[in-house]
Parts: C-alpha cells; structure tokens; sequence
C-alpha cells in the first residue's frame, strides 16, 4: 500500500509538472519587436499631411473668400464690399482691390479701386478689411466707368489719379497714420501706375486650364492663395489630374506660371507635383515658405 501510495504521489507531482509546461508554452509571448527612434519612424516633411482643418488660416486669404469682405474705417463706418482683386500676373501680387460702394439696390453703385497695401485685414470682425479713410474722403476716391476684362489696362489716366490719391494718404499725412499692420506701403514703396498690360482679374483667373510647355494638360485653377500686403509670396490653386500620384491639390507660384489667351503654361514638369509636400500655414503666414517651389495643399473651402 505504501509503495502504491508512493507510485501516486509520483504521478501526480509528473502530472503537475507536465501542466505547469503547458502554461508557461501558453503564456508565452513572442520577444517585443525593437522599438523604433523617433528619427527612423518619423516621417518626412515631404510625406506629411497636415491634420484635418489645419490649413484653415489659409482660408481667409483664399480669392474667393475675400471677395465678398465688408470695409470698414477706423470709425468702423461701412465703405463697400470686395468685389474683385486685380493682379500682377508677373508675380501675382495683388495691386488693386475693388470695393463697390454706395448702391441701393444697384442703384448709384461705384467701383472704386483701392491699392492692396492700403486695406488692413487685422480685424476684430469676420471677414471684415479695415481702412484709415474718413466718408468725406472716401466719396472723391477714383472708381472705374466698368468691370470690363481691360477696365484698367485701359484707363492709364485712371491708373494715375488712383496713384495721385492713395499717395496722399501714407502714414505721415492725416487720415493715413492707422494703416498698420498690413494697411503700409510694402516694402516702403508707393503706389505707382502698373504695367496695367499684366493685370488681370482674380475672377478670371480661376476656372482656367493649365498645361506643360510640352501642351500636356495638368488641370485647372481652383482659386489663389494672395496676400494683400505683398510680403508673402502668392499662389494658383491648381486641382490636377491625370498625374501618376493621383488626382490632387497644389499650390503653384505665379512665378512658374505664364499668361497666354485661354490657358496657364507651367514652367517644370509632373516630378515637382510627385516631390511636393504639404504646405505649412504657418510657415507661409510667418514668411518660411520656400519660394518657388509647389506644394500640396488640403481642399481649403473659403470662410463663410
């Protein structure tokens, strides 16, 4: 019996043992994989795209969502509303933006058009420009006969008066000292009469179709990217298609871009779309951006 007993004993101590491996191989996990660096798994500006809603500072300098801006004087006296941007399609800079002012019901509507560097958009109010320009003043500002697509290529004597009126009002003069932050002349200088021959209507400039040098189509203007104080640089909204990256959105420099009847040549082929990263608003508002160069951007829908 004792012997028996012994021979139990044993058996079940092997039947422990046995079930005590089985766990131990059940509970088993594989060795955690190494741990990649931050450096290794972090990706590259190049591939990053922002978070969702992140290029929404972009939207209130969109064409589009200018258009449409109330104006106000330092008074907060209603002037007009954004009608349209006149631009400088050599370098896209905004040179003139067209208030319409004084209608009632369409009647008595004037168009008047105001240098860029002029209108502040450092308001307190949604979609609302401010200017240092009293009533009185505002009625005697030159405005144009019509919105006509050579309105003030021209009128040169127009160009010139508008030069002659804006000129009087810099900061040194009265009713011209609350222009800044971005209500300055950029970069120190005055208006002056433009090469009128090169503006064009930022209406007329979306919608339009963009191809090579080579005639390949790449797609079509969406909007613009401006500035109206003229220190950053100002962009065509292209959605592509037919690129080997897929169908997309790309901010494109006014610099690659040349102006014949009907289309936009773009100067570069479709590696610079394939090799384009994000757009950083922020890069862009504090004047970081690379010039020259395309980026991809998010599909930025202009402000309410």
């Amino acid at each position: 019996m004792k012997a028996r007993a012994t021979a139990q004993l044993a058996g079940v101590l092997v039947a422990v043992c046995l079930l005590g491996g089985v766990c131990v191989c059940c509970h088993r996990t594989e060795a955690p994989s190494p741990v990649s660096s931050p450096r290794n798994s972090e990706r590259t500006p190049s591939t990053r795209q922002p978070a969702s809603g992140g290029d929404s500072a972009l939207a209130n300098h969109l064409a589009r969502s200018l258009i449409g801006d109330l104006v106000e004087n330092e008074d907060g006296q209603a002037l007009g509303r954004v009608v349209n941007l006149a631009l400088d399609t050599e370098n896209g800079r905004v040179v003139y933006v067209v208030i319409s002012s004084g209608s009632f019901l369409g009647i008595g509507r004037r168009l008047v058009p105001v240098p860029a560097g002029a209108l502040s958009s450092a308001t307190t109010k949604a979609r609302t420009l401010a200017m240092a320009m009293s009533e009185d003043r505002w009625k005697a500002a030159p405005s144009l006969r019509s919105m006509g697509s050579t309105a003030l290529s021209d009128d040169q004597e127009l160009a010139a008066a508008i030069a002659r009126f804006y000129h009087e009002l810099e900061p040194s003069q009265p009713g011209g000292a609350n222009l800044a932050p971005t209500g300055d002349w950029p970069d120190g200088n005055h208006p002056r009469d433009p090469d009128s021959r090169a503006l064009r209507w930022a209406t007329a400039l979306t919608g339009e179709e963009v191809v090579s040098r080579r005639g390949e189509s790449l797609g079509k203007t969406r909007d613009l990217l401006v500035d109206l104080s003229g220190r950053k640089e100002n962009y065509v909204i292209l959605a592509t298609h037919k690129l080997s990256g897929g169908a997309g959105l790309f901010a494109v420099p006014f610099r690659r871009l040349h102006f014949t009847p009907g289309k936009l040549v773009m100067d570069g082929n479709q590696t610079l779309f394939e090799r384009a990263r994000w757009l950083d608003a922020r890069e862009w508002e504090e004047h970081r951006a690379p010039v020259d160069e395309i980026y991809r951007i998010q599909d930025v829908k202009p402000t309410a």
